[in-house]
């Protein structure tokens, strides 16, 4: 799990092999940002906020844009 101050935003990777970004004060989910077959072992966040790299224990690593990112 990461947490973006800047944003208040929350991304998590899941056994599930979810990654999801969360509204950090309601807990609310936003959205999927990607879904992988394995668990994901690893998250984490750009400087900027604007991209998220996840990692999954079979060693797939995606990035994603948050798109949200201010």
């Amino acid at each position: 799990m990461v947490f973006y101050p800047r944003c208040e935003i929350v991304v998590s990777g899941s056994s599930d092999g979810t990654v999801r970004a969360w509204e950090a004060a309601s807990g609310k989910a936003l959205r999927v940002l990607g879904e992988y077959a394995d668990a994901v072992e690893c998250v984490a966040m750009s400087p900027d906020g604007r991209h998220v790299a996840a990692a999954c224990t079979d060693g797939m690593v995606r990035v994603y844009r948050w798109a949200s990112a201010t």
